[in-house]
């Protein structure tokens, strides 16, 4: 299992938390 697979909050990823519909959150 490696760490290649994009999943939320891991590298790779957007660096910001997305609600359910795809719209990016700003902390």
């Amino acid at each position: 299992l490696k760490d290649d697979s994009p999943r939320p909050g891991q590298p790779g990823q957007v660096p910001r938390p997305v609600v359910a519909g795809g719209a990016p959150v700003r902390t």
